[in-house]
């Protein structure tokens, strides 16, 4: 087992919350992850999704799809860069926290690859009040004391 922050270059902590996640929040959500790591979030050089006007929902909401995929591919190559040249490790150099996650959808946004397609870069674990998360283990918690 070990520190868990031996084991990681970079831990990042992300409050999911109730809303949905669209590319706006998609977006804010890595570059939180980037400033958590020390990394200036310019670097992933993130177009702004702009919905046509009258354009079909379903449609804005693939092409919103496809533009969150193109963001997690930058983010990956991102991270792929900053292992090279900052950390130079080969073992997984991100935790991703993601507290409070209520639509199971929304966990493998947060899966980022090498170069932005080989194998993951990262780890992920999940908090939720739910249990319907697929493949959770119930890890109960007692209440934290003040000074924890």
């Amino acid at each position: 087992r070990g520190d868990i922050r031996t084991r990681y270059h970079g831990i990042s902590w992300i409050c999911m919350g109730s809303d949905n996640l669209d590319f706006e929040r998609y977006s804010k959500n890595l570059s939180d992850i980037c400033r958590q790591i020390g990394v200036k979030p310019h670097h992933l050089r993130l177009s702004p999704f702009v919905r046509s006007p009258g354009e079909d929902p379903a449609v804005a909401n693939l092409r919103m799809k496809a533009h969150m995929e193109e963001a997690r591919y930058h983010m990956g190559k991102l991270l792929t860069s900053v292992q090279r040249k900052r950390w130079k490790s080969s073992h997984k150099i991100l935790l991703v926290v993601l507290d409070d996650v209520k639509d199971e959808s929304e966990i493998g946004w947060f899966q980022f690859r090498y170069g932005g397609e080989g194998d993951k870069i990262n780890d992920i674990v999940v908090t939720s009040r739910s249990s319907q998360i697929n493949g959770a283990v119930v890890v109960t918690v007692p209440p934290l004391s003040l000074r924890e």
